[in-house]
């Protein structure tokens, strides 16, 4: 029989119909239907802001999401959309713009870290308490996604992001934005005007990381799947320096500003599009392509449940 499933969807305002950009053919030969409730949790307050507040102002969503409730028995939640990536090399290389950043437990930590929650000791900041890790079943997902892409020539990642038709107007922004708009600055260069992009304002090249480039054929780019320790706090990390301090600290491999407020309430598993590298050198530039690459990989995630449980 099919195995029906409820999944909300948490994200920002502007990523929360991706499921409905991506869903336009048929799995049919996946035995199984979801229905999406895609809510509009992070839609009407501002980016940073606690979760467990709105809930408070949601009491429809509150019962909901109460772990009582019938629906809580079979939640497996993905918050996914756009984050800041810390440039360091894991397993599947160095971490590039358009890349995707997965939580999973990583020593002593559960997958996400609150990197603002915690009290001054001596001289400097030491984090306390725990966030909730993703289901087993999720973690189970992602680690059998991961060997398939592995053995398999064809990717359901980079499939699921060739379903986005680019040549729509409405869709354009989704692009990839090619491998010469991927560019990194030394930690402790700034950005020399704000709300100007770094060709504008004429940030030094001399400045620039020179790096080996990332895989990119006549097909498009490989979507590299990271996994590891998010990091998210209410204030957006914009300093290189500061960045690098953290990630270093809490092995991070990205920052983000709103996996911690769901986290508190019920555990799920963060996918992250990398869009930028938490750095003073933000643009807008490849939100658009994060955002689906991480709406491609929670899709092909959600395809791949039924592999774990049948």
């Amino acid at each position: 029989m099919p195995i029906q499933s409820t999944i909300p969807i948490l994200g920002a305002p502007n990523y929360l119909d991706w499921f409905s950009v991506l869903d336009n053919g048929s799995d049919q030969e996946k035995n199984h239907t979801f229905q999406r409730d895609i809510l509009p949790c992070l839609s009407d307050y501002a980016e940073g802001t606690s979760f467990g507040t709105f809930l408070q102002e949601h009491q429809w969503l509150r019962e909901f999401t109460a772990p009582e409730s019938s629906f809580a028995e079979t939640l497996r939640e993905l918050e996914h959309c756009i984050g800041g990536g810390v440039p360091t090399t894991t397993d599947n290389g160095m971490i590039r713009l358009g890349d995707v950043v997965v939580s999973k437990p990583a020593g002593e930590h559960s997958g996400v870290v609150q990197y603002d929650h915690g009290k001054a000791e001596q001289g400097y900041f030491q984090r306390t308490g725990a966030l909730a890790p993703p289901p087993r079943l999720l973690l189970s997902a992602a680690q059998f996604l991961a060997t398939q892409r592995a053995r398999s020539k064809m990717d359901p990642i980079v499939e699921n992001i060739r379903r986005i038709d680019t040549t729509t107007r409405g869709l354009r922004k989704y692009e990839y934005p090619g491998l010469a708009q991927d560019r990194l600055y030394q930690p402790e260069y700034l950005h020399r005007e704000a709300r100007r992009s770094c060709q504008e304002c004429g940030c030094d090249p001399a400045k620039l990381i020179q790096r080996v480039n990332a895989v990119e054929d006549d097909d498009g780019p490989f979507v590299v799947v990271h996994r590891s320790t998010i990091a998210s706090g209410e204030l957006a990390i914009k300093n290189g320096k500061l960045r690098d301090d953290l990630a270093k600290r809490y092995d991070i491999l990205c920052f983000e500003t709103e996996a911690a407020g769901v986290l508190t309430n019920f555990p799920c598993m963060v996918i992250r599009g990398i869009s930028d590298y938490s750095d003073s050198h933000k643009n807008g530039q490849w939100h658009g392509y994060a955002a689906a690459a991480a709406a491609a990989y929670a899709r092909a995630l959600f395809f791949h449940m039924s592999d774990v449980v049948d």
